[in-house]
């Protein structure tokens, strides 16, 4: 029998399957708070193989993130773009180590920062 959440993770595909370009990086970029967030709480309740795995999937997001980085449209912006997804992989390593919160929340400041141009860049105009 179909679930709720088997409802959702097919509603999420139908989303990425049908998304532009644009609604992809918005979606990663969503996703990557969430994983944040659960690594987050995964520190609150000191499970540490929940706050790696919550990390290694924000980590992977940034380096897929970082690899499609287009460079011919905007060579500064991609520049920039990538210096700050590798400076928050390099946060998120130290705040798998240190079991770091605040670490935890100067990416997050970053990454809703950076979401909040994204949803200007991808809005209809």
């Amino acid at each position: 029998m179909p679930t709720a959440r088997d409802g959702v993770g097919r509603y999420r595909e139908l989303a990425v399957a049908t998304a532009s370009r644009g609604q992809l990086v918005l979606l990663a970029y969503e996703e990557l708070l969430r994983c944040v967030a659960d690594a987050g709480v995964a520190i609150e309740r000191r499970d540490a193989a929940a706050r790696c795995a919550a990390i290694r999937r924000a980590q992977a997001i940034l380096t897929e993130l970082t690899v499609t980085l287009d460079h011919g449209v905007d060579p500064a912006l991609a520049a920039t773009l990538e210096d700050l997804y590798h400076f928050a992989i390099a946060e998120l390593v130290r705040a798998d180590a240190e079991a770091s919160r605040a670490r935890l929340r100067d990416v997050d400041g970053i990454l809703r920062t950076l979401l909040d141009g994204w949803r200007a860049a991808v809005a209809p105009h």
